[in-house]
């Protein structure tokens, strides 16, 4: 949506990946831990947003990088019992990109749409006659959503609790749940060249009933 034609075409996205990771349990296989580099290498890095309130379209970045490194753990401390971990950090970094309607130069700049870092705990009790409760946590890095790292257009870092309760029987399942427990207010998407965003869902807490067949 331009009606700039040299912005329309854009050319195709390649990456060159180098990835390696290491698994190993432990206490009788009841802990076990991953971990994973990557370094990723990308030529024409396209970022697809709307640049001005009448210009949607498909930037390219001549070339980009992401170095990063994941890390999950998986713990069962007891036979009802299971908690899991993960963790993410990511350097992603336009190598080579200008604005294409400005033409200013946002060389090294974090690119974006790509958060700091990311975790997740999560924790879970099923007894053995049906019962079952769990949490989570879930927390999201700072993350820009402009080439210019504007502070006006980014996410700061948040995080996001979760619950569930209930009954699991052999023809059907009931849960009580809430969600985003703390009623933390924030922001799934920003779009910079028309001013707006759209906020994450608020607290929600609700009843569901399961039926299997």
């Amino acid at each position: 949506y331009t009606d700039k034609p040299s912005l329309i075409p854009f050319a195709a996205e390649s990456t060159v990946a180098f990835e390696t990771g290491l698994q190993s349990s432990f206490a009788g296989k009841t802990a076990i831990i991953a971990v994973n580099l990557f370094d990723y290498e990308i030529r024409n890095y396209q970022i697809e947003r709307s640049f001005s309130p009448t210009d949607y379209f498909v930037a390219t970045a001549p070339r980009a990088r992401s170095l990063g490194a994941e890390l999950e753990a998986t713990w069962k401390p007891a036979a009802a019992w299971t908690i899991e971990a993960s963790a993410g950090l990511t350097d992603a970094t336009l190598l080579e990109f200008h604005d294409p309607l400005t033409g200013d130069g946002y060389d090294g700049k974090r690119a974006p749409y790509a958060p700091a870092f990311t975790f997740g705990l999560n924790a879970q009790c099923r007894s053995t006659k049906g019962w079952f409760v769990a949490g989570s946590l879930s927390a999201t890095g700072k993350t820009f959503y402009s080439e210019a790292e504007d502070p006006t257009y980014a996410q700061r870092a948040y995080a996001l609790v979760d619950a569930r309760v209930g009954f699991d029987a052999a023809r059907w399942r009931a849960t009580l749940y809430v969600r985003n427990a703390a009623g933390k207010g924030y922001y799934t998407l920003i779009i910079p060249g028309v001013n707006s965003a759209s906020p994450g869902p608020p607290r929600t807490a609700g009843t569901e009933l399961a039926v299997k067949f």
